[in-house]
């Protein structure tokens, strides 16, 4: 049985339902209405969304910078204390 929400278009599918991408769904489905100028972001959103992603990206960095520093120290640390215990063990 075709489900009432999906026509017979060419995307139903017996055991899935509607198979029509979501991107395409706008022109493809009869039921699905076109989009009105408010439904996409303004120049001013985009740009907003941009800003806000690129200090996100910063951050990223800065925080990978931070982690790459404090693995080294750990790495010299565990280095410094093996070359204790090998002398330790050394002399004994």
């Amino acid at each position: 049985m075709i489900d009432k929400a999906c026509p017979d278009c060419g995307c139903y599918d017996s055991d899935l339902g509607c198979t029509c991408p979501s991107l395409d769904k706008w022109y493809v489905c009869p039921l699905e209405p076109e989009p009105q100028p408010e439904d996409f972001m303004t120049q001013e959103e985009i740009h907003n969304e941009l800003v806000e992603l690129r200090k996100k990206y910063e951050e990223s960095c800065k925080e990978v910078e931070k982690l790459k520093r404090e693995n080294f120290g750990l790495k010299t640390t565990v280095k410094n204390l093996r070359r204790q215990l090998d002398k330790f063990y050394h002399y004994r």
